[in-house]
């Protein structure tokens, strides 16, 4: 992701990026700089207010793409898990309504034994 300098856009490009589909290849850019130990918000504020905000960010998105690899694979599992139990639980409720009807006697059966 390249910004040129004074770009009147900057902060909104920060603020719309698309962390959920960022690269493992991004990813691991920003990981050797967050892992640099002169590359914290602190040290970076002390040259320029701008420059720990941006740094912040970075830090920020490293973090997210980190977690968001841990936790999407999981959502996608829950997902497809809640999906399986609301099926599961509308054959549940029709076999409770057939069973009710058996034992109110109001179940008919479509095959006559006595014939």
């Amino acid at each position: 992701m390249q910004f040129p300098t004074g770009d009147q856009n900057f902060i909104k490009q920060l603020v719309n990026y698309d962390k959920d589909n960022m690269t493992d290849r991004i990813l691991k850019k920003i990981g050797t700089y967050c892992a640099q130990p002169d590359f914290q918000p602190e040290i970076i504020g002390r040259v320029s207010l701008a420059a720990k905000s941006l740094c912040m960010w970075v830090r920020a998105m490293e973090v997210y793409g980190r977690i968001y690899r841990v936790v999407e694979p999981k959502k996608q599992r829950l997902a497809q898990a809640t999906s399986q139990l609301q099926e599961k639980q509308a054959i549940l409720a029709d076999a409770k309504a057939k069973l009710k009807e058996v034992e109110e006697g109001r179940y008919v059966c479509s095959v006559d034994i006595l014939t």
